[in-house]
Order: C-alpha cells, then sequence, then structure tokens
C-alpha cells in the first residue's frame, strides 16, 4: 500500500497544486505535502481506498477535508487540515494512528461508521489537554461516561456499555432479569438499555453543542422518572 501511495507523491502530474499557478510563493508546500502523504495513506489503509476519494487536487478540497483558509492573515495553520468530518461515511478499517500527525485538526468526526480499534492515544491527549474536539461511536471512544474522556461526544452502540453502566448504578443491576430487581424495576431496566428509547443520542440536530449538554445527570434523572412512570399508575 505505501508502494502505491510512493508511486502517487512522486508524479508531479497528481498534484494540481504545482502546474495551476494558483498559489503564491510562500506556501507552506512542505507542510502541505507532509499532510498529503498521511492522508494517502489513511485512504490506502481503509475502505477510503474503494471511493473516488483521492485526487490530483489539492486535498483541502477533497470530500470530508477543512483546511484552514486565513490567506489575508496567512497563520501559521495556513491551509492545514482543520477538520476531518467522516461522520455516517460507512467509513471502515483500522482506526487510523497517523491522524495524531495533523498537528492543527481541531475537529475529528467518526461517528456512525464501522472503524475498529479505539482512538489512538496520542489524539486522546491532544482532545483532553488541547481544543481539539473528537465525535466517535462508542466502540471506537475510551470514555467512561460519568467523566470527561477522550471524546467530547459519543455516539452509543447497541448494546450501549454506557446505558449499561448507567443501569447498574441507579438499579443496581443492569441484567434485567436479575432477581435484584423488583418488577417494575425490570421494565425500567428495558426501557433505559434501548438506545432507540432514547432520541437524545440519535438526532444529531437536538443537542447542538453536544460537549456541553450533560448526558449523565439527564440519564439519571430519566432512570428516575422511568422509575415513577413504571411503579406508579402513571
Amino acid at each position: 500500500l505505501d508502494s502505491t501511495v510512493c508511486s502517487f507523491m512522486k508524479d508531479k502530474d497528481n498534484h494540481d497544486i504545482f502546474i495551476d499557478g494558483f498559489y503564491p510563493d510562500d506556501f507552506p508546500y512542505y507542510d502541505w505535502l507532509d499532510e498529503r502523504i498521511i492522508l494517502l495513506r489513511m485512504s490506502a489503509l481503509t475502505s477510503l481506498k474503494d471511493e473516488p476519494w483521492a485526487s490530483t487536487a489539492d486535498h483541502c478540497s477533497w470530500d470530508h477535508v477543512i483546511c484552514e483558509e486565513d490567506w489575508e492573515n496567512k497563520t501559521d495553520s495556513l491551509h492545514l487540515v482543520r477538520e476531518l468530518e467522516f461522520n455516517h461515511t460507512s467509513w471502515s478499517g483500522t482506526f487510523f494512528d497517523e491522524i495524531s500527525s495533523l498537528s492543527k485538526l481541531k475537529v475529528l468526526r467518526t461517528n456512525g461508521n464501522s472503524l475498529e480499534g479505539e482512538v489512538p492515544s496520542q489524539l486522546c491527549s491532544s482532545s483532553i489537554n488541547t481544543d481539539l474536539r473528537i465525535i466517535g461511536d462508542e466502540d471506537n471512544c475510551p470514555n467512561i461516561l460519568t467523566e470527561s474522556g477522550c471524546c467530547d461526544e459519543v455516539k452509543l452502540t447497541i448494546p450501549s456499555a454506557y446505558l449499561a453502566g448507567r443501569v447498574e448504578k441507579e438499579l443496581g443491576s443492569a441484567d434485567c432479569l436479575s432477581e435484584v430487581l423488583n418488577t417494575s424495576d425490570k421494565e425500567v431496566c428495558g426501557f433505559m438499555l434501548q438506545k432507540n428509547n432514547h432520541y437524545v443520542f440519535q438526532d444529531d440536530y437536538l443537542y447542538p453543542d453536544r460537549e456541553e449538554f450533560p448526558f449523565d445527570m439527564w440519564l439519571k434523572e430519566r432512570s428516575v422518572l422511568a422509575q415513577i412512570y413504571y411503579g406508579t399508575s402513571l
């Protein structure tokens, strides 16, 4: 795969940026080429290789890639990758470690896909200690729902370890058939464990500031209300 990337990168005709005369003399060619290699390797090592994603055009124009375009002020992040918006794109393969080498990356959205493995530790560290925001699937995010963690926003899977943890914390067990639970709490357990019963985790537009939304407290109150509902005439 890397030989394919190598051949692509060594062919001047694969980089329109060098032949169209559009970019000024102080364009950050070295950094741009460095990031282009990273994106090409990411394509070659994941399902992106089966799609018409990488092209001879500037990779800042590729689908799902957003770059810093402050030409007037020419900041140190000029024309470097700022966002990767791969949410719900049927992306599959192993989570690509070298994404962490995109030095100016501010937003990474990988939710709604079928990636294997966890978000790389270096990316997690950047998310926790810098302004990088990561939005990913539960299977890829090494988070604990009740604590801040790698992903700023976690899309739950089915079944969900997060929901199970919340139910166990409130009811004493996430086994809805457990003798620990009374009849009404078994119904609460079944309700709370179903992701489809919680639209807040499905609608990307309902809660715009998702990293600020108090998911844990919301789930706690929801379980209390569910207990009232299933335990009374409601």
